[in-house]
């Protein structure tokens, strides 16, 4: 068994055990005498706070030894920069990975693969909907770090002002209950989300199309685009325009401008990620807003809720010269241990799920733990990043008039195509 699997588990094994507490004093001890740094590239963005991260940079290097250095950068930059010269040229130990660069990164052969003890961990510990983001062709590259996920958002004053009680169970129910609060004047635009023309408007293809029951399978080939579940995820979103019940500028929105339409009382109905929930907690804590989070709708009553994955993990690059130690500081990061202190975030770890803290601390955790497992990943493919664009390029096109619905689908495979 790899040394730094060794430290890890007999880190988190009982103190009782003097045994095992001798081992890792002796490995300890071992592991200091050869310090060095390890660099981490991390996001300031989503998900747990890098002061946070940081903080248990610092004390992994009180145990062992080893500093940890960290870059944050913007997430939209993150691909390039390990994709790049930097990456190439060995500047990174460990880099954070998103479940669409999976397969790119895994086909440049950047990345190292999971260690078998670890993987089988990894498979022990957590649901299949979350590890598999970081899979590709029966490979593990990554240890689930940040379990992201869309969940619906809905004003309860409206809704209440409307004639209802509880949050849509269904899309059609959705839309009925925006054309009511519309016809009695409540508010002019009763949805809002996030449809530019950016990686955001292939997401809500993907949950959407997911609650008409695309299964978006990773195994399958992502070809053809043209699908029963596709179409109808298109034609609901061109259905909300034409009635107004969607927002026009949901077109040109990203996710946090959403966040904050909602935030301000300008929306009924948001779907969005995690993140919005600690938004509104905080708000309230000032301005009392009445809101509800639920499950996303589905096309008919008792189908399985659908999500978007956006799951992140961490990996370690191939030209690492100090893989072991690597390994070692991926586990104790993400470790059920520090994701017990910020509760905030949906941990990857089923130990977790029962804690009464958890329960106790998020109120919504048993919502998030019904969504998370209709979590849809993103296409796996090595070229996914041109798959998206030109997907996202025609949907929008579609969307904003510029091109008829009926030859979007056709547009699309033919680009496709040609790309492919």
């Amino acid at each position: 068994m790899p040394s730094f699997l060794l430290y890890w588990r007999a880190t988190y094994c009982s103190l009782f055990h003097m045994r095992t507490l001798l081992f890792t004093m002796t490995l300890l001890s071992a592991m200091a005498l050869q310090a060095h740094s390890l660099t981490v590239l991390y996001m300031a963005q989503a998900g747990y706070d890098p002061l946070e991260v940081e903080r248990r940079g610092d004390e992994f290097t009180r145990e062992t030894g080893i500093e940890v250095e960290f870059r944050f950068e913007e997430y939209d930059d993150i691909y390039g920069i390990v994709t790049g010269e930097e990456g190439i040229s060995g500047a990174f130990d460990i880099v954070l990975l998103d479940n669409i660069w999976t397969a790119d990164f895994a086909a440049r052969e950047i990345l190292e693969p999971v260690p078998a003890d670890v993987q089988e961990y990894i498979r022990n510990g957590t649901i299949r909907e979350i590890y598999s983001a970081n899979v590709f062709e029966q490979t593990m590259w990554g240890v689930p770090f940040l379990a992201n996920f869309q969940l619906l958002f809905t004003n309860m004053e409206i809704l209440r002002a409307a004639g209802y009680v509880h949050p849509p169970g269904t899309l059609d129910e959705l839309r009925e209950m925006a054309l009511s609060a519309k016809r009695m004047g409540l508010i002019e635009y009763p949805v809002f989300d996030s449809l530019r023309a950016e990686e955001i408007l292939m997401c809500e293809l993907v949950w959407l199309s997911g609650a008409y029951g695309n299964a978006w399978d990773s195994r399958d080939e992502p070809f053809p685009f043209d699908t029963p579940e596709n179409r109808k995820a298109l034609s609901f979103l061109h259905e909300l325009l034409e009635e107004g019940l969607l927002n026009p500028y949901s077109l040109y929105s990203g996710e946090v401008f959403a966040a904050e339409v909602f935030e301000y009382g300008d929306a009924l109905f948001t779907t969005n990620w995690t993140f919005l929930i600690g938004r509104l907690r905080n708000r309230n804590r000032s301005e009392p807003f009445d809101f509800e989070v639920s499950v996303i709708p589905t096309e008919y009553e008792g189908q399985s809720s659908s999500t978007v994955s956006g799951y992140q993990g961490l990996a370690v690059m191939k030209n690492s010269e100090h893989k072991e130690d690597a390994w070692s500081f991926i586990l104790y990061l993400s470790s059920p241990e520090f994701q017990k202190r910020y509760l905030d975030e949906f941990p990857v770890w089923k130990e977790i799920w029962s804690e009464p803290s958890l329960t106790h601390s998020d109120p919504f955790f048993e919502i998030k733990r019904e969504q998370v497992s209709g979590a849809k990943v993103r296409y796996m493919h090595p070229q996914y990043q041109q798959i998206s664009q030109t997907i996202v390029n025609a949907v929008h096109d579609s969307l904003s008039k510029r091109i008829p619905m009926d030859s979007t689908f056709e547009t699309i495979d033919e680009t496709l195509r040609e790309i492919l």
